[in-house]
């Protein structure tokens, strides 16, 4: 009874259709974990000339939703921030999920986006890409100290060293559960919660994993139906993934072994995390039949998903 009851609380979560669209017919919302490989996807997509909504790109005085090309690169975005809330509250106010404008809208507060830009009739499609996140914090923690442009940069971390800031610095416990369950950041995590935030993953989303980018790529390009076999998508995925070596927003650091006493103690503080992570892996693979089913479904022309380094043919354009 606790349990069913926990699960009518976050309804609004579970219950949302935000994954049963038809195909290609709903807009992706990508759901930006930070130090997930999120830049890199969007870059990609950018490369591809889909259009996207980014943070700092709204401005408020705009009465109206219009699609821009951004000087020098011809990256296309729509004239509003999905990162901020009151950027998603403009976007819900303009109509940004009616208008169609979007390939891709991007936000990193899943829940609040899907509250005020989806309903039962303006669907829409969430992908994630997962990282582990022990590695996450690690990434998060080193990068913090050097993003200048960035609002989470943190320069006083370099006074620690990494032990020093899980304890005394550490500004996330099991993100990614609190973030699925609709919890606070600063509420404590149960069971339920966990349980709450795996079956939100299996019920909304395609996930991707960092660590197998191209193979990410490659399924998210068959939910969004696109046509690897154009010239452009051909060569914006041999550009990132062409040369044996990805492109992305890395920053290098030290390497932190497992058995590490600071990775065990980021583990343990975010023991819901790993563990829905390990979940998420599990996902993964059980969704390459999914996906590979979508391409065949829909009759398509290009490459998608690979199995045993064969990649089969894939779906149609947009």
């Amino acid at each position: 009874m606790v349990f069913h009851v926990y699960l009518m609380r976050y309804s609004f979560i579970l219950d949302r259709p935000t994954n049963v669209c038809f195909m290609y017919s709903c807009i992706v919302l990508f759901w930006h974990i930070a130090k997930s490989g999120g830049t890199t996807l969007k870059s990609i997509y950018k490369c591809m000339k889909k259009t996207l909504t980014v943070r700092g790109m709204g401005k408020d005085e705009d009465d109206s939703l219009y699609v821009f090309e951004q000087r020098g690169s011809g990256d296309k975005f729509v004239n509003v921030d999905t990162i901020s809330r009151p950027g998603i509250l403009r976007a819900e106010r303009l109509g940004l999920v009616p208008s169609g404008l979007a390939d891709i809208v991007v936000a990193s507060n899943l829940n609040y986006a899907i509250e005020h830009l989806f309903d039962e009739y303006h669907k829409g499609r969430v992908i994630v890409l997962f990282r582990h996140p022990v590695e996450r914090l690690i990434s998060k923690f080193y990068y913090s100290q050097i993003s200048t442009w960035e609002p989470s940069y943190r320069p006083e971390w370099a006074n620690f060293n990494l032990m020093t800031w899980v304890n005394v610095a550490m500004d996330e416990e099991n993100y990614m559960v609190k973030s699925l369950s609709g919890l606070g950041m600063n509420d404590l995590v149960s069971e339920i919660d966990y349980l709450v935030a795996v079956r939100t993953v299996r019920r909304r989303c395609f996930v991707g994993l960092m660590n197998q980018m191209e193979e990410t790529i490659h399924r998210f390009n068959v939910i969004m139906g696109i046509d690897e076999s154009e010239q452009i998508n051909r060569k914006c995925m041999d550009i990132f993934f062409g040369h044996g070596e990805l492109k992305s927003n890395a920053n290098s650091h030290p390497k932190v072994d497992e058995r590490d006493p600071a990775w065990q103690a980021i583990a343990k503080k975010n023991e819901y995390d790993v563990k829905l992570y390990e979940e998420v892996v599990k996902l993964f693979d059980e969704q390459r039949e999914v996906v590979e089913s979508h391409a065949r479904s829909f009759g398509s022309t290009t490459a998608t998903t690979k199995r045993g380094g064969q990649r089969r043919k894939g779906q149609r354009s947009l």
